[in-house]
């Protein structure tokens, strides 16, 4: 018996049909493909470009932040001297609380440059001293040559676990407008009642860098007031990603006694610093010229400083081919094809215009 319900026609996609289908597939997923590699490739771009403006930012105003308030002993304006502050730590000569100027710089380091490890030869250097914004009043009875009274406010910042020792071995100025001493706090003690604290600064040996004796030459009454010395060290380094970037040495104080200048990680991408310094030699106030650091240049009559800062892109392969840049007068072809651009700012020292 014939089966009439046998469906004898054939049925699917013939070769060639299944060829021009992965034919045309193929064509579309080259365009999504190309698609995504452009749109990854722009993004990647303007993530850099971000990312580099950013960093040009914050290192500029690190930087420009600690130079505008260099020298500056609360109270003491611009007609105030480093001069008349007495020295009576030990060693006097060390870059983090040398008084004899508020400002030095480094021209160009070498590889053998002693005063900060590692840092990025041809590239400047600059550090900046002067009082902290926390200053606090002293107390009657006032000073004596081994201690003076503060007001209690001086222990405000200090954690519970060290309510009033956590500025034993700190390094401080006291001020009075016209004169100011330069010291380590050897102790820290509460007054009785609580109304004040006596900061001692006796001759322990113990004590980095320590006191000469005795310590305090200069009298000091109402009206001085106390504060940390703050020292900030600017320098290019390459941190562990081996990436350079901006450091900031400051003082710190370890055990309570050694105060050594610890380097920190501000902003990485910073290829290069070069400072220019705007020395005011007929005191009117204005520059009369900008030149880099050097023995011939006038510290203390220095009124405005030019940093210029060379920033780079993490990434690399952001370019088609490497991208020449101008830095410092001289024009660059990179080996390597990352995004460069510098930043500039001419920054006044408020602590010494008229």
């Amino acid at each position: 018996m014939k089966n009439t319900n046998l469906n004898t026609n054939q049925q699917g996609m013939t070769l060639i049909e299944i060829m021009i289908a992965m034919l045309l597939g193929s064509v579309l997923l080259t365009g999504v493909i190309q698609i995504f590699t452009s749109s990854n490739k722009t993004y990647r771009l303007q993530e850099n470009m971000s990312r580099l403006q950013e960093n040009g930012r914050f290192a500029m105003s690190f930087l420009t932040q600690d130079i505008r308030q260099l020298g500056y002993f609360g109270c003491l304006g611009r007609n105030f001297n480093s001069a008349n502050i007495e020295n009576a730590l030990k060693d006097q000569t060390n870059v983090a609380w040398d008084m004899t100027t508020a400002l030095t710089g480094y021209d160009n380091v070498d590889s053998s440059f002693p005063v900060f490890s590692n840092v990025i030869i041809n590239s400047d250097v600059i550090v900046v001293r002067g009082l902290s914004a926390n200053e606090i009043p002293l107390i009657s009875p006032f000073s004596d040559s081994a201690q003076m009274f503060v007001d209690p406010t001086f222990n405000d910042d200090c954690p519970s676990s060290k309510a009033t020792t956590c500025h034993i071995g700190d390094i401080l100025i006291v001020t009075d407008c016209s004169q100011g001493t330069i010291f380590q706090s050897t102790n820290t003690q509460s007054t009785g009642g609580g109304t004040g604290v006596n900061v001692v600064s006796s001759g322990n040996a113990t004590f980095i860098p320590g006191n000469n004796s005795p310590i305090l030459s200069n009298s000091y009454g109402q009206g001085s007031k106390i504060a940390k010395l703050k020292t900030s060290g600017y320098f290019i380094r390459l941190n562990p990603a081996m990436n350079p970037a901006l450091y900031r040495a400051s003082l710190s104080v370890t055990g309570n006694k050694v105060n050594i200048l610890s380097a920190e990680e501000l902003v990485e991408g910073i290829e290069n610093m070069q400072i220019l310094y705007g020395e005011d030699t007929d005191d009117d106030g204005t520059a009369n010229y900008y030149v880099p650091s050097s023995p011939a240049v006038d510290m203390s009559a220095v009124i405005s400083i030019r940093v210029s800062l060379l920033v780079t892109s993490l990434d690399d392969n952001l370019t088609q081919k490497p991208v020449p840049y101008t830095y410092n007068g001289t024009t660059t072809t990179p080996t390597d094809r990352r995004l460069r651009r510098v930043f500039s700012s001419t920054v006044a020292v408020r602590n010494r215009l008229k």
